[in-house]
């Protein structure tokens, strides 16, 4: 099944060099209807400022998908 959701209706963060919408409960973002679909837990979308970024940090037993637009 495909369900539409605005980026008005996702969780969104502001914190200086990234701006986030989040399609699933993330970090301070709660939503319980909104726990992902199976093992998929986050989708993020984020725009990160020119020279900025997240410091290394370590994720278990995950993969990482980034794209660039």
């Amino acid at each position: 099944m495909i369900s539409l959701r605005p980026s008005g209706d996702r969780g969104h963060v502001r914190a200086g060099w990234l701006d986030s919408r989040h399609t699933f409960s993330f970090g301070h973002y709660q939503d319980p209807n909104e726990m992902g679909w199976g093992v998929l837990r986050v989708i993020n979308d984020d725009m990160v400022e020119s020279n900025a970024g997240f410091s290394p940090h370590g994720h278990r037993d995950m993969e990482i998908l980034s794209y660039v637009l």
